[in-house]
């Protein structure tokens, strides 16, 4: 009997295993999308969200997205800049010196504060095409779609909002 049980076990696992092997080719022969494909899309809905969290006006849009990606793009330039030094330093593992980990520190303890100052350089443009309520409503939006952002990837708990 036990054989038998045996000989059925192995001949359902002979049946079943090759599905999961084409899962997997299935998965890997997928492509990934490309970046800049993706990052357009992706400000596309940022943009969407923005215009509608900010109530943005059809004669808004425009001026205020021309700014805001100039801004964003400095930023981005920033935070890459950082993470390209820290990667830097965590690819030499033990062989880093104290001066480069000094200096990966100063850039990740000064990044917020840089940040904020292109925030800073870009107030007075951003003043002249959003209303005072508007500028308030920004960061929010801001916060609002990284949080999105991040329950869609399920990196965050899904809450009752």
């Amino acid at each position: 009997m036990k054989p038998l049980r045996i000989l059925l076990l192995l001949l359902c696992c002979a049946v079943v295993m090759p599905a999961f092997a084409d899962k997997k080719k299935e998965k890997k022969d997928r492509k990934r999308p490309d970046r800049k494909e993706w990052m357009a899309k992706m400000i596309d809905a940022n943009h969407k969200f923005l215009a509608e969290e900010l109530k943005l006006d059809d004669s808004q849009k425009e001026d205020f997205f021309a700014i805001y990606d100039r801004m964003m793009n400095e930023r981005m330039r920033l935070e890459g800049q950082c993470r390209d030094l820290e990667r830097s330093v965590s690819g030499k593992g033990k062989n880093v010196s104290d001066k480069e980990l000094n200096d990966v520190i100063t850039e990740q303890f000064t990044l917020e504060e840089r940040l904020s100052k292109i925030d800073q350089k870009y107030l007075p443009e951003l003043r002249k095409v959003l209303t005072p309520a508007q500028l308030v409503r920004l960061k929010h939006a801001e916060r609002n779609w990284h949080t999105r952002l991040l329950k869609q990837h399920g990196k965050l708990p899904k809450s009752n909002d």
